[in-house]
């Protein structure tokens, strides 16, 4: 089998002796099927010329104007997937990489083929010590200049972010195909930030994709009732632990114990648990009432349908409406956390108590 094409791009303005440093630590890589080009995004100075003196086999994209790191990026977007590369790596000027970084991210994201856009932590040239690893968690203005920087990944060779910070980015081409671009009016602030909301607004069509993975992490939580007549026990399952800490899944399980504890109280968790005899149940009940109240023979069995429907909805925990926000059911609840920390997230169990309830 062929190995994947990566398309390496730097973006450069008015650099030269970093710009040498990055393009000599690229053509230092081991992956083979790797081509690498340089965008200039209009330098003022003499530095292109020298550039191509030092290296006068490099591939230069020369931009009419300076398009800043969004613009200048996107022309290497533009040009990889009109090429047909598989990813693409840009990044700026000022940086080296490892001569195995670029096989080290061909092989997280084949691992991944969920995955729209891969970095890695960005440590200090001299002291080695991390110096952003973006899309741990969300910046305020104050990192303008200064990312968040937390500590990496302990015992993993990846771990999902919320984004990746713009240093060094690699596109899946899914990611292109799908219209992942940089937004060009934000020319060179918050464009990471930007893009990560883009790859999870995309992540809706792809939620039912995840559907077959293996979501073994999670949270068990629990709801007592101020009056401590109810109490709930759920278990809510996600694929990382990473996403199983972060306040939006937290709040979700708290969300829907809340909801379990409220007058829904669910009784089973989807269809699948309901009981046939329940279900045959519930179709003689409601075919006698439809009978009995003189409905046609023709209407009947429509008239079933939708009694037993309406059976289900109240009380398998999936198809109710949330209680926090009756316009979306808890499925379509858990659909949106899906897409938004790009991991299949389920409910795994539950139960609910009722003082003075005898259990099944």
């Amino acid at each position: 089998m062929n190995a994947p094409t990566v398309l390496v791009s730097i973006l450069n303005y008015n650099s030269f002796e970093p710009t040498l440093e990055a393009i000599a630590s690229f053509r230092a890589q081991t992956y083979p099927a790797m081509k690498l080009q340089m965008v200039d995004n209009a330098s003022t100075t003499d530095c292109v010329e020298r550039i191509e003196r030092a290296f006068p086999d490099l591939s230069i994209v020369r931009s009419p104007s300076n398009l800043g790191y969004t613009g200048g990026n996107n022309l290497a977007l533009e040009k990889a997937i009109a090429e047909g590369f598989d990813y693409v790596l840009i990044c700026n000027e000022d940086i080296a990489v490892g001569p195995d970084a670029v096989a080290r991210l061909v092989e997280t994201a084949r691992s991944r083929p969920d995955a729209g856009v891969l970095g890695g932590v960005e440590v200090d040239y001299e002291t080695g010590r991390p110096r952003a690893t973006g899309g741990t968690r969300f910046p305020d203005w104050r990192f303008r200049i200064h990312w968040p920087v937390d500590p990496p990944f302990p015992g993993v060779s990846w771990s999902r972010v919320l984004y990746v910070q713009g240093a060094l980015v690699m596109f899946t081409r899914a990611a292109l195909e799908a219209g992942i671009r940089f937004d060009d009016a934000l020319f060179i602030y918050w464009d990471e930030i930007e893009l990560g909301y883009q790859l999870r607004e995309k992540g809706l069509a792809s939620a039912a994709k995840r559907a077959g993975r293996s979501a073994d992490q999670g949270r068990v939580d629990s709801y007592i009732h101020f009056n401590n007549t109810v109490g709930v026990l759920i278990e809510v399952n996600c694929e990382t632990d990473f996403v199983a800490n972060t306040d939006q899944f937290k709040a979700l399980v708290k969300d829907l114990a809340l909801h379990i504890a409220s007058p829904a109280s669910p009784i089973y968790l989807d269809r699948g648990q309901v009981p046939q005899d329940v279900i045959d149940q519930e179709t003689k009940i409601a075919e006698t009432q439809a009978r009995e109240a003189g409905k046609p023979d023709n209407v009947v069995p429509k008239i079933v349908e939708g009694k037993v429907a309406s059976y289900l909805k109240d009380t398998v925990l999936l198809e109710q409406s949330f209680v926090k926000d009756d316009s979306k059911t808890v499925q379509q609840l858990l659909d949106e956390t899906s897409a938004a920390v790009g991991e299949k997230v389920a409910v795994r169990r539950f139960v609910r108590y009722k003082l003075g309830e005898e259990g099944d």
